[in-house]
């Protein structure tokens, strides 16, 4: 999540600078940041990453060589058809017109082991629907198979 000023400018640049090359994906962008899913041989990806590392106004600049930010996996360069850039109300959108999906959290947690995951649940479900926490699962059908 990256506060993004003018949603459609960016979204309309990915497309001309992208349309025309092996990049293929889906690339969702609103106010409140970007949802991307490139595919592509490695040089093309290496283009986009320098591409949106190079947008002053992302504030990625350190963040280029950082695979863990970019999450790179090696895999099916044609994993999609073509690149697909939409503007979008929200990133993962909630339908909740009350919330304001322009407040980006900085807050930062600490990554639970699954075991740690499980007694975190537990100890929800022991405390019952008046424990003050909420449990939102965001994954889509596929990750929660999983």
């Amino acid at each position: 999540y990256v506060p993004v000023a003018r949603p459609k400018e960016l979204g309309d640049a990915i497309l001309k600078a992208f349309s025309k090359t092996a990049l293929t994906g889906k690339i969702r962008i609103a106010r409140e940041g970007i949802n991307c899913t490139a595919a592509g041989d490695v040089d093309t990806i290496d283009a986009f990453v320098a591409y949106m590392t190079s947008i002053k106004e992302l504030g990625l600049e350190d963040k280029c060589g950082d695979d863990d930010f970019w999450k790179r996996e090696l895999g099916c360069a044609h994993a999609f058809a073509t690149l697909s850039v939409r503007v979008v109300d929200e990133i993962v959108p909630f339908g909740a017109r009350e919330l304001d999906p322009n407040t980006v959290s900085e807050e930062c947690v600490d990554a639970l082991t699954p075991e740690a995951w499980h007694a975190a649940l537990k100890q929800m479900q022991t405390l019952g629907v008046n424990s003050g926490t909420s449990l939102l699962d965001v994954r889509n059908f596929y990750e929660s198979r999983i």
